[in-house]
């Protein structure tokens, strides 16, 4: 995967969840892109800089798994999330 064009990543994305609806393929991809390489990333290094301790309890694998496996429709309703 070539990280030097903008969106080759979100395509790459795209194209592994393909065979999910629109709004799963959108949410699990911005689960990959921006969970880790935004929030995540901030709050560790914000942390880390202040000697603070943190936890992100709802990334529990187990948990993740489940709320990936529920209907879009359980996730966002009439375009608004749920």
């Amino acid at each position: 995967m070539n990280n030097c064009l903008p969106f080759t990543k979100y395509e790459f994305l795209n194209k592994k969840y393909e065979t999910e609806q629109s709004v799963q393929r959108m949410l699990f991809t911005d689960m990959e892109i921006e969970l880790p390489h935004t929030y995540l990333e901030k709050v560790d290094k914000s942390t880390m800089l202040n000697s603070i301790e943190a936890r992100v309890p709802f990334l529990d694998n187990e948990l993740v798994s489940y709320v990936r496996g529920l209907p879009a429709t359980f996730k966002v309703n009439k375009n608004e999330k749920v």
